[in-house]
């Protein structure tokens, strides 16, 4: 072997050794990555790998500061010591149920019912900015009134699919005003409801509440709705069962 040959082998060794160690502090320190992930499921799959592996350092760097956490503000001190009261189960146990299809739209994401809330910075980089702040929250309700809402509405679509227009009429809250394109009536009761049924849930309505997805529900402070405001859904936080409160027949090429 030549001394040239020597020193290429030399080389060779040096440089798959520095590629070794790079490698290895990738795979130790995966922040930095996952804070300029593609996407929000990208950063939603890192952070999951992140909290099964128990890497706290790595969660706390993913966390924008100061941060909301339910009413008050914590900078990064204070979440460090207060990690597994902000990280406790039900948080975690959202995170890890979170799936794509969950996330609002825009530079804006949110985890479960806003145990998590995160979004891309100016700097293209993923940041947890709030946790347990209700994602119906402008609509006067807590993170438990957020999954009975979504519960509810799950059942509404059951019972309407399913050809149960009893449990349906069962479910809306009288006196009830149902705003057709060409006139007003006012429903008083579940006999009422079932006579004008054909009317009030239209083809179209019922395609609207089918296709509706929970996550995607709109809220406003009069409270939730299914659609673009068609049915409304509200009065949640005074401890009674939810009902529907207002129907507004969709435009017929909805």
């Amino acid at each position: 072997m030549t001394i040239s040959s020597r020193k290429m082998k030399t080389f060779l060794v040096v440089v798959l050794t520095a590629n070794s160690v790079l490698l290895g502090c990738q795979t130790k320190h995966p922040s930095d990555k996952s804070l300029r992930a593609n996407s929000g499921q990208d950063f939603v799959s890192w952070l999951q790998d992140a909290l099964r592996n128990g890497d706290r350092s790595a969660v706390i760097a993913a966390t924008k500061f100061p941060v909301q956490v339910d009413d008050t503000m914590m900078d990064e001190p204070t979440l460090t010591r207060n990690y597994d009261k902000v990280w406790n189960p039900e948080t975690i146990k959202a995170v890890m149920n979170e799936v794509s299809s969950q996330f609002i739209t825009g530079n804006k994401f949110i985890i479960g019912c806003g145990e998590v809330w995160f979004e891309r910075t100016k700097d293209q980089q993923f940041k947890a900015t709030a946790f347990g702040r209700s994602a119906y929250a402008n609509a006067g309700m807590s993170m438990a009134d957020c999954y009975r809402v979504r519960d509810f509405v799950k059942q509404l679509q059951a019972a309407i699919a399913s050809g149960h227009r009893e449990q349906v009429a069962g479910m809306l809250k009288y006196p009830l005003n149902f705003h057709g394109q060409s006139k007003t009536i006012t429903l008083h009761n579940a006999s009422e409801t079932l006579r004008n049924y054909d009317l009030v849930f239209s083809a179209t309505l019922r395609r609207v509440v089918a296709e509706q997805q929970v996550h995607k529900l709109l809220s406003q402070a009069d409270g939730v709705a299914i659609g673009d405001g068609f049915i409304w859904i509200s009065e949640p936080s005074e401890g009674g069962p939810l009902n529907v409160t207002s129907i507004f027949e969709p435009p017929l090429h909805y």
